[in-house]
């Protein structure tokens, strides 16, 4: 999670891996603001069946006030064997 300190336009980019154990799945990563509202950074991948890690990232720019905050949330739909790592969440600020 960021929160901002001082309005302007961001950059935030997002990656997560998920965990493939073999069965086909779909994995979706989101970027939210304040919690609830999704700012058009949404990546959805089918993985396949094979013994591979795939990496979903998502960038975008924002406009966010002072306490705004910007939070990522990954799912997929493989059950609970799998998990995700090598998650990161960059935010950059480009102007005021």
């Amino acid at each position: 999670r960021f929160s901002a300190s001082a309005a302007g336009k961001y950059l935030v980019h997002s990656s997560v891996r998920v965990i493939q154990t073999g069965a086909e799945i779909e994995a979706a990563l989101e970027i939210r603001l304040n919690g609830f509202g999704l700012l058009g950074g949404f990546a959805s991948r089918d993985v396949p069946t094979a013994n591979y890690d795939p990496t979903i990232e998502v960038m975008t720019v924002v406009s966010l006030a002072v306490n705004d905050y910007v939070e990522i949330f990954a799912k997929h739909n493989g059950g609970s064997a799998r998990n995700f790592y090598d998650k990161f969440i960059i935010v950059t600020k480009l102007s005021n």
